[in-house]
């Protein structure tokens, strides 16, 4: 399918030996997936909520990871992290 067109195919797997936290990026891809699949099947305020939670989780994990304040790691992943 190609990285442009994966959403398209009927199973996408996510890469990765199971949970880690050096997965933390897989997960806000997931929840950005989610959030496209699912786009007019249910309501954008709910999936921006979504999407912030999943944002919020990915921040805290980084930052307990890293202990970094939160404002530097919130802008240098919205750089590097797509969501």
């Amino acid at each position: 399918m190609g990285p442009e067109n994966y959403r398209d195919a009927s199973f996408i797997h996510y890469a990765g030996r199971g949970y880690s936290n050096s997965s933390l990026k897989r997960e806000v891809r997931f929840v950005n997936d989610f959030c496209e699949l699912f786009k007019g099947h249910i309501d954008d305020k709910v999936l921006a909520d979504i999407k912030q939670s999943g944002w919020d989780l990915f921040i805290n994990k980084v930052q307990q990871r890293y202990k970094l304040p939160k404002p530097i790691i919130n802008a240098i992943a919205k750089r590097f992290v797509t969501i």
